[in-house]
């Protein structure tokens, strides 16, 4: 008996790597989908793959990856865009962040139909959570946060 090798294969052993903190190993398994065996790769393989860039601390792959779905029209889900935007989080990647929160409820907007309700809550939350970030960001750019001054004087000695 031999295994057939699928697309859930390959998603299944992109996801081991991603709990074993192989992301390296991880990506290559991506790329093998199409360039070996000719399948077509799928968001849950290009999920897995993210998520393992994201536990091993590599957040410029990643970014490439979700590129890659749009640029081959492989649908992108609220798993995805949150894998992608705590990927940006970890690399300090703020603008970043927020440009694909906004794309995600943007593109998550009008499949409504489609999607749980579990789903349907954590866009919410995902939307709360934007305007709340955006507000905040927009604040700290009109204006520099400077500590109170008890703070620099404690810090000065005195």
């Amino acid at each position: 008996g031999s295994v057939e090798i699928d697309v859930v294969t390959y998603s299944a052993a992109v996801s081991a790597c991603e709990k074993g903190g192989q992301w390296v190993r991880a990506v290559q398994l991506l790329r093998e989908t199409v360039d070996t065996c000719g399948l077509e790769r799928s968001t849950i393989t290009f999920s897995a793959a993210i998520s393992a860039c994201e536990k091993g601390g590599e957040w410029v792959v990643p970014l490439q990856l979700l590129q890659e779905m749009s640029d081959n029209r492989v649908e992108r889900d609220i798993i995805t865009y949150s894998a992608a935007i705590s990927v940006c989080e970890k690399g300090d990647e703020w603008a970043r962040a927020l440009n694909l929160l906004h794309e995600m409820v943007d593109s998550l907007d009008g499949g409504a139909a489609n999607r749980s309700e579990e789903d349907m809550e954590r866009g919410s939350g995902m939307l709360q959570l934007s305007k709340e970030t955006s507000a905040m960001f927009a604040k700290t750019k009109s204006r520099e946060i400077q500590a109170p001054r008890h703070v620099g004087h404690r810090l000065r000695g005195g």
